[in-house]
């Protein structure tokens, strides 16, 4: 939001606009905000020209008030709004609808002339959407259906790519002056400098890179025995691979992320480790999660009864061992859910899974 004057509770509240004037005074207020550059300026005008009771000339100043915008302002989009209804029928009523038929026409004038032009027809809005007491200004549940409205005619102009990005403002420079004292509050914003509000940074647009196939590993364990986990303290995850041993025993063998994409075997050696509470019957139980909040992962076995089994990871990685770990045990009792309904998750971000 950019403009000459501030008003409002909102963090973002400039704008240019001033009670009472008719569009030929408000064609003269609009230079305030040339220099700001805006390239999406929304218009709702000519209230005043019904109350004065001259609309002869309304659709003119505003067609004029078009052209200063767009020679003043280049590449900017305009949304020109038609009149609000009143509770007055003795000089705004009278004269409305007339009004806003010549805005209508003014829009498709202009449309048909390939200026960026869209019309937000405000008819929706009533009579009983005005104020407690106020003839003519919309009360909180009418300004609703009035920003309801203007968003309805900027996603026309967005659906027809008519809105590009701002153009540099004239407005703020870098200053050469350094005058104190400065009151609060009294300088102006960073504009041009984000999209939106500044309140979030909009909304998210993955990005990311397809490799080639990383490594193949053959194995006879079931599905579902491939994990990933932090098994060190170096902020990658390595792959770690459940399989039962020709005695029977589960076993885990590791895979170190070098970092870039690949799991090192370590010269095709194999490196293995076990766990106390190894999830003999199937890896569908077996969780990596760091319970203890060091940054490593540990082993948590789920059982098919939905209770829960901890090993803390000990780390001690290297080239010939995998990481050691120190039996806990039994760790939570189950709450009458089976092991297809546990999951674990970082609730209140301590840093240790709930």
């Amino acid at each position: 939001m950019v403009g000459s004057k501030k008003r409002g509770s909102m963090v973002d509240n400039d704008f240019e606009a001033v009670r009472g004037s008719k569009v030929d005074q408000v064609r003269e207020l609009a230079k305030n905000s040339y220099g700001h550059k805006p390239n999406l300026i929304l218009i709702n005008a000519g209230t005043n020209d019904c109350v004065a009771q001259d609309t002869s000339g309304t659709k003119d100043q505003m067609g004029g008030l078009l052209d200063d915008l767009f020679k003043e302002i280049p590449g900017t989009t305009i949304i020109v709004s038609t009149v609000l209804a009143s509770n007055r029928d003795d000089d705004i009523e009278k004269h409305r609808p007339g009004l806003n038929d010549d805005y209508r026409a003014l829009v498709e004038e202009r449309r048909a002339q390939k200026q960026k032009v869209v019309l937000a027809d405000m008819d929706y809005i009533t009579k009983y959407d005005l104020a407690e007491g106020d003839d003519i200004h919309p009360g909180d549940e009418g300004f609703r259906k009035m920003a309801a409205v203007w968003w309805k005619a900027i996603q026309v102009a967005m659906d027809e790519d008519l809105i590009t990005a701002p153009a540099e403002s004239d407005v703020v420079t870098d200053g050469t002056y350094n005058l104190c004292p400065k009151k609060y509050g009294s300088g102006r914003h960073a504009e041009g400098t984000q999209q939106g509000s500044g309140e979030d940074d909009g909304i998210y647009k993955h990005t990311s890179e397809k490799l080639d196939k990383r490594m193949v590993i053959t194995t006879s364990g079931k599905a579902g025995g491939f994990f990933f986990a932090r098994m060190r303290l170096d902020k990658t995850d390595d792959l770690v691979r459940w399989e039962k041993n020709k005695k029977g025993e589960v076993q885990y063998h590791f895979y170190q992320n070098d970092g870039n994409g690949h799991w090192d075997t370590f010269g095709n050696k194999q490196v293995t480790f076990t766990v106390h509470d190894n999830c003999e019957s199937s890896p569908l139980g077996v969780r990596w999660a760091d319970m203890n909040g060091d940054g490593l992962d540990d082993f948590v076995c789920i059982g098919t009864n939905g209770g829960i089994f901890v090993a803390i990871n000990q780390g001690g990685v290297d080239r010939n061992k995998g990481p050691s770990f120190k039996h806990v045990g039994i760790y939570k009792t189950n709450e009458g859910f089976k092991q297809d309904r546990i999951h674990l998750a970082d609730i209140d971000g301590d840093g240790r899974f709930d």
